[in-house]
Protein backbone atom coordinates (compact mmCIF):
# COMPACT_ATOMS: atom_id res chain seq x y z
CA UNK A 1 0.00 0.00 0.00
CA UNK A 2 1.38 3.38 -1.01
CA UNK A 3 0.62 6.48 1.00
CA UNK A 4 1.97 9.94 1.76
CA UNK A 5 2.75 11.11 5.30
CA UNK A 6 2.49 14.89 5.34
CA UNK A 7 3.69 16.93 8.32
CA UNK A 8 2.30 20.43 8.50
CA UNK A 9 2.41 22.62 11.61
CA UNK A 10 3.67 19.64 13.65
CA UNK A 11 0.56 17.69 12.67
CA UNK A 12 0.80 14.50 10.60
CA UNK A 13 -1.75 13.70 7.91
CA UNK A 14 -1.89 10.65 5.69
CA UNK A 15 -3.16 10.35 2.14
CA UNK A 16 -3.38 7.02 0.37
CA UNK A 17 -2.34 6.62 -3.25
CA UNK A 18 -5.85 5.39 -4.12
CA UNK A 19 -7.45 8.48 -2.56
CA UNK A 20 -5.03 10.77 -4.40
CA UNK A 21 -5.82 9.06 -7.70
CA UNK A 22 -9.58 9.33 -7.12
CA UNK A 23 -9.25 13.03 -6.27
CA UNK A 24 -7.79 13.72 -9.72
CA UNK A 25 -10.15 11.37 -11.57
CA UNK A 26 -7.54 8.68 -12.24
CA UNK A 27 -7.95 4.95 -11.69
CA UNK A 28 -5.36 3.72 -9.13
CA UNK A 29 -2.34 2.06 -10.72
CA UNK A 30 1.21 1.06 -9.75
CA UNK A 31 3.30 4.27 -10.09
CA UNK A 32 7.02 4.39 -10.80
CA UNK A 33 9.48 5.76 -8.27
CA UNK A 34 10.05 8.75 -10.54
CA UNK A 35 6.30 9.51 -10.55
CA UNK A 36 6.14 9.25 -6.76
CA UNK A 37 9.10 11.62 -6.38
CA UNK A 38 7.46 14.10 -8.73
CA UNK A 39 4.14 13.90 -6.86
CA UNK A 40 5.97 14.38 -3.55
CA UNK A 41 7.50 17.59 -4.85
CA UNK A 42 4.18 18.81 -6.30
CA UNK A 43 2.39 18.18 -2.99
CA UNK A 44 5.07 20.08 -1.06
CA UNK A 45 4.94 22.98 -3.51
CA UNK A 46 1.14 23.21 -3.52
CA UNK A 47 1.01 23.06 0.29
CA UNK A 48 3.94 25.49 0.59
CA UNK A 49 5.89 23.17 2.88
CA UNK A 50 9.40 21.75 2.78
CA UNK A 51 9.66 18.59 0.62
CA UNK A 52 11.20 16.81 3.64
CA UNK A 53 7.78 17.13 5.30
CA UNK A 54 6.23 14.87 2.65
CA UNK A 55 7.25 11.22 2.99
CA UNK A 56 6.26 8.57 0.47
CA UNK A 57 5.70 5.22 2.16
CA UNK A 58 5.09 1.67 1.01
CA UNK A 59 3.58 -0.62 3.65
CA UNK A 60 4.29 2.11 6.23
CA UNK A 61 8.02 2.08 5.41
CA UNK A 62 9.46 5.36 4.07
CA UNK A 63 10.97 5.15 0.60
CA UNK A 64 11.22 8.83 -0.44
Amino acid sequence: MIDFAITENNEKKYMSWAKLCRSVGEKPYQPTTRELASIKMQLAKSMKIDPDNVVVRINRQPIL
